[in-house]
């Protein structure tokens, strides 16, 4: 990781995503002494929840083949959720380092 830091980067973001982004959140949050917001923490809940909901009916369907589609329905819902939630995580993060770079709006007033 320190002789490569951006191919690890990389392999990061590609290979673990949920990960990458939940790592750097998290990371800054420390950095800078932030608390989770409530919502933010059910959002994350829920999302996690669908995942769960998801790995669970894949593995009713192994049994039960009528829960195939419902399965593959889930696995939509469960990208849909997670990459939304990935994406709001990255503007957070985004909008937290322009302004502690102090070339931004400050964090909740987007503009």
């Amino acid at each position: 990781e320190r002789e490569f830091p951006r191919t690890c980067m990389c392999l990061e973001a590609c290979l673990c995503p949920g990960l990458a982004v939940s790592s750097t959140r998290f990371l800054l949050m420390d950095m800078y002494h932030l608390a989770a917001d409530e919502c933010d923490n059910r959002i994350i809940r829920f999302n996690n929840f669908v995942q769960v909901l998801s790995c669970v009916c894949h593995c009713i369907a192994m049994f039960n083949r009528n829960f195939r589609h419902l399965a593959r329905l889930l696995d939509l819902i469960a990208e849909i959720v997670f990459f939304a939630t990935a994406g709001c995580m990255t503007a957070q993060v985004d909008a937290e380092i322009k302004y502690r770079e102090g070339g931004g709006a400050s964090p909740g007033n987007y503009q």
